[in-house]
């Protein structure tokens, strides 16, 4: 009779294990129409952004978040649709179920596209098939790619299955602390009466935001979508520290969605009052500077050069599509034509290029009084015979302002 149990027992440990040990193929299909409700077809479509999403099938779990540029689900006319991770700092993170360990993944490309910029948090990776025995593996970008699919084989967890590392977040007091990182790092910033101080022209994709220590600019992340102009932020938040144009950013990182923030209406940002010579320091990188008494001279129809003594600073507007401008300013300036004296601008100081040598100024308010052409009174002639300031006709003028027709003219 006991033997008659013990093959009972042996029977059902038989029909059991094949449910359990045997290996198990899971498919992400990112060039599937059912992959993402939405789906972006251009660059400047905002509906195929990913800035960190979970997918989920039989199962296992996918979660990507955003790099320099959201990660996306794109279409174009080379690749069709695939998913797009631009450049460093996106993860892709794929979890088994319980019980089970992911033992191997097979990345299959949209175009030519490859994974020679991925790291992984364990394994090996040789070609586009990463190996294995974890219960999760994260990959980090290093740079640009496509990809139309993943294929994740599942086995039995066993002794030399390893779990998943926890990303290791460093405590940052305020932001001049987080400004401080090595690029990359990720970091969990206390935020104490941040105030909120403009979005890109938008509506999303960057928010500069200043405390009493400095200031930054978060780019790109689920954050955006809570915070709001002219607020004062309290809270904790989780980030990885990147470099645009060597501005510090905070961008998005899986726990980023575990952020905790609360806001409160403000009528006035905290400003950094000066000369030009003075606000322009790095010291007020990031931060809401004003300046008056100076000159603008438009060198475009969205730049423009401020001048105060021997300082000088570029005003940029930006335009109304340009991600990294606030475009505050809504009137267009005619290239060495508008001009402006004893301006007053309140804006934000931020670096221009990647050395961080130059920076611009983008403008929240500007005044100035216009000067140039201007149309006098008609006591004056209008022979149609040019006369200088003073009345007096001049047959062969030179360069310099004059009068014809009772209006002031610039001959060059």
């Amino acid at each position: 009779m006991k033997k008659l149990s013990t093959l009972f027992l042996l029977f059902v440990n038989l029909l059991v294990l094949p449910l359990t040990l045997c290996a198990e193929e899971v498919t992400f299909d990112f060039t599937s129409a059912s992959i993402r409700e939405n789906i972006g077809t251009a660059i400047t479509d905002t509906k195929g952004f990913i800035y960190n999403e979970v997918f989920t099938v039989n199962n296992v779990a996918l979660q990507i978040t955003g790099g320099s540029a959201p990660s996306r689900i794109y279409v174009d006319a080379s690749r069709g649709q695939n998913l797009a991770l631009y450049k460093e700092y996106t993860t892709l993170t794929f979890k088994a179920p319980s019980g089970y360990a992911i033992t191997k993944i097979e990345y299959t490309s949209a175009g030519s596209s490859n994974i020679s910029s991925f790291t992984a948090s364990s394994g090996t990776i040789e070609g586009m098939t990463w190996s294995g025995n974890a219960e999760g593996v994260r990959f980090r970008q290093g740079g640009t790619s496509n990809l139309a699919k993943a294929k994740v084989t599942l086995a039995a967890k066993n002794g030399e299955t390893s779990a998943l590392p926890a990303i290791e977040y460093t405590e940052c007091a305020n932001i001049a602390a987080f400004n401080a990182l090595e690029n990359g790092t990720y970091a969990k910033v206390s935020l104490t009466n941040a105030e909120v101080t403009g979005i890109s022209a938008d509506g999303y994709s960057t928010v500069f935001i200043q405390d009493a220590t400095g200031g930054c600019l978060i780019q790109y992340t689920t954050l955006n979508t809570k915070l709001q102009e002219k607020t004062k932020v309290n809270g904790t938040v989780y980030v990885v520290k990147r470099y645009g144009n060597n501005n510090p950013q905070m961008k998005e990182a899986e726990d980023t969605p575990n952020s905790s923030v609360e806001s409160a209406s403000i009528t006035e940002y905290t400003i950094v009052e000066g000369t030009l010579a003075e606000v322009n320091v790095d010291a007020n990188l990031h931060k809401v500077v004003k300046v008056t008494g100076a000159k603008f001279v438009a060198t475009s129809e969205t730049q423009g050069t401020l001048t105060q003594g021997e300082a000088e600073l570029i005003v940029n507007n930006g335009s109304a599509t340009a991600n990294a401008f606030l475009h505050k300013i809504t009137d267009t300036w005619v290239k060495d034509e508008t001009s402006l004296e004893n301006v007053t601008v309140i804006g934000i100081l931020v670096h221009s290029n990647s050395s961080g040598t130059v920076n611009n100024l983008l403008p929240i308010t500007m005044t100035g009084t216009p000067t140039g052409i201007q149309a006098i009174k008609q006591e004056l002639p209008t022979d149609g015979v040019i006369y200088n300031l003073s009345g007096q006709r001049v047959e062969q003028p030179t360069k310099g302002l004059y009068i014809k027709n009772g209006i002031k003219v610039v001959i060059k």
